[in-house]
């Protein structure tokens, strides 16, 4: 096996492009996300993640004074980020960006502790057509250990087991 990977991709098309291939991850997150800002203020950013590659940005972004949010993230997402968003659909994340845009991220963590009660009749049914309803709550040390439980079987469940199961 060690000789395939070492020899026999490198010697293939394909291994000239794995090796041209610059998957970016951790810091380079973050320092993508400063570099997108363009005058803008960090408070400005929402910024959703689901792996530990997204750890560094998200917490630049909640220290930063803007939104971070696991969507369907495994355990390192979770742990750096504000909210916790677990659903088989975007339309959750739609939602939210549409009240981070108007509202700022106080009208995000307003919405997020009053999940789903707070959004109008007509989302709150398109929603319930979803497969399973979506999740959406701020992250605590209380609520860690259940949400990180939901977000991985979601994640599993969205992304297939082998994926899913990715750092």
């Amino acid at each position: 096996l060690e000789d395939f990977f070492q020899e026999e991709i490198p010697s293939l098309e394909c291994g000239k492009i794995i090796k041209e291939t610059n998957p970016i991850g951790g810091m380079e997150k973050a320092k993508a996300v400063v570099d997108s800002l363009k005058g803008r203020e960090i408070s400005q950013v929402m910024y959703v993640g689901d792996s530990i590659t997204d750890v560094e940005a998200l917490r630049l972004v909640s220290e930063g004074g803007g939104i971070s949010i696991s969507f369907n993230g495994n355990s390192y997402a979770l742990k750096a980020a504000q909210i916790a968003c677990i659903s088989p659909h975007t339309l959750p994340l739609e939602i939210l960006g549409e009240v981070f845009s108007v509202e700022g991220k106080e009208g995000v963590l307003k919405l997020a502790k009053n999940w789903p009660q707070s959004l109008k009749e007509k989302l709150r049914k398109k929603l319930s057509t979803i497969s399973s309803y979506p999740r959406v709550e701020i992250l605590t040390h209380e609520n860690l250990e259940r949400l990180t439980k939901e977000s991985e079987r979601m994640r599993k469940e969205v992304r297939g087991e082998a994926v899913g199961s990715l750092g």
